[in-house]
């Protein structure tokens, strides 16, 4: 259901850019990769999105009693946060490719894509589209902690839209005018991903937000698995 949404969400920004672009009147025509590069940028989509699915596939399994069940059979409380992370991480992953491949694709149709493909050019462009997206999914493992410790979608909700959302924006927005903030956020994937929304990545910034993001997500998975195994399941 939540694909589903976000699939009609890129057709309708990508009809409503052409729209613009075509009877706004304005001179400036938006091409493909432009477009391409502002919807993998799109990061409060990926966090609405990406909050919503932990509140129904995490929350929703404690709500029927699934995790409960499996924990009654034997299975590894480690192995549940496992595979559920898993899977989350993978629901990210594709919903933060679905958005600018599909709006870039119906831009370009009108405008072309902007961009003189050969092999490098291609390569890069899918090494900046992937790393972005794992990158997401550390952004957003912080709802799988969430998740198993409140067990209560309003508070994940509420976590990934207010703080993960809202709170990684305003202290962007101080990082601007005090290094100290801007030092700190570029060792988290919410600042080391920001240097890859250009074809200008260097080898570097790849390298730095993969890092950034497995050490992040290994951070949060671990603390789950600490608070989780001393929880109360009923």
């Amino acid at each position: 259901m939540i694909l589903a949404l976000v699939v009609v969400y890129s057709v309708v920004m990508s009809i409503l850019t052409y729209s613009s672009v075509q009877y706004g009147g304005g001179s400036e025509v938006v091409q493909g990769i432009d477009m391409y590069f502002e919807q993998l940028s799109n990061y409060l989509l990926v966090a609405v999105a990406g909050s919503l699915i932990a509140t129904t596939y995490v929350c929703g399994d404690f709500d029927n009693k699934t995790i409960q069940d499996s924990i009654a059979c034997g299975r590894s409380r480690s192995s549940i946060i496992f595979s559920k992370s898993l899977v989350y991480f993978l629901t990210i992953f594709i919903i933060s490719l679905i958005v600018p491949i599909i709006s870039s694709a119906v831009i370009s149709t009108a405008y072309g894509f902007g961009m003189q493909f050969s092999m490098a050019s291609i390569l890069k462009l899918t090494a900046i589209t992937l790393i972005t997206s794992f990158a997401y999914s550390a952004c957003l493992s912080p709802c799988i902690l969430l998740s198993f410790l409140s067990r209560k979608p309003v508070v994940v909700l509420a976590g990934g839209i207010f703080v993960l959302y809202l709170g990684i924006s305003f202290l962007k927005d101080a990082a601007r005018i005090e290094p100290a903030i801007s030092s700190v956020l570029s060792f988290t994937p919410y600042g080391a991903c920001d240097a890859l929304f250009t074809l200008d990545a260097a080898t570097g910034d790849f390298l730095k937000s993969i890092i950034v993001s497995v050490a992040f997500i290994v951070t949060i998975l671990a603390a789950t698995c600490m608070i989780f195994r001393k929880s109360e399941v009923k």
